[in-house]
């Protein structure tokens, strides 16, 4: 009796340390998928001379700025305001917005994207809850896959950002 007690001891022992290995060879499993995917997404994107609402979801997803500094023009091109905005901390599946107005875009749509002096110049109109209809030039580093500006366009004002990572 008191060798099956111990028989069983030991293989309950043995068996929990292989569940333990198992368990850590998944995590790593995971986190390396997590990586190859990120490098996949990523890779795709380097060779691109225009990109997609799509390429810039995986822009954000994988390359977001952590600040950007916003100066605000009037109709004759002079300066109202100059500000910084950092952004909040997040986690990878809760991205905040790239841009203010995107709190009240309804739709996006991608009017134009090339290549233009090393650099993706890449013009998205925005349609607002109130049906207005802006235009925000994205300027993008073909070698880093990160925003280096935006400029968006309304009627009165001129908005430029300057993003920092």
């Amino acid at each position: 009796m008191i060798f099956g007690l111990v028989a069983t001891c030991i293989l309950v022992a043995c068996g929990s340390k292989v569940q333990d290995q198992w368990d850590v060879s998944d995590v790593n499993n995971v986190d390396v998928m997590d990586d190859k995917e990120q490098e996949d997404s990523i890779a795709s994107l380097y060779e691109k001379t225009s990109l997609t609402l799509d390429d810039l979801s995986i822009m954000d997803r994988y390359r977001f700025p952590k600040s950007y500094t916003y100066t605000i023009l009037n109709g004759n091109g002079n300066i109202i305001e100059t500000w910084e905005y950092i952004y909040p901390e997040f986690e990878e599946d809760d991205i905040p917005e790239l841009l203010p107005i995107y709190k009240e875009t309804v739709k996006m749509e991608v009017i134009k994207s090339v290549m233009d002096h090393d650099r993706i110049n890449t013009t998205v109109n925005v349609t607002l809850e109130n049906g207005e209809i802006y235009s925000i030039i994205y300027i993008i580093n073909p070698d880093t896959l990160k925003y280096s500006g935006a400029s968006l366009y309304k009627p009165t004002e001129t908005i430029l950002y300057a993003f920092n990572y």
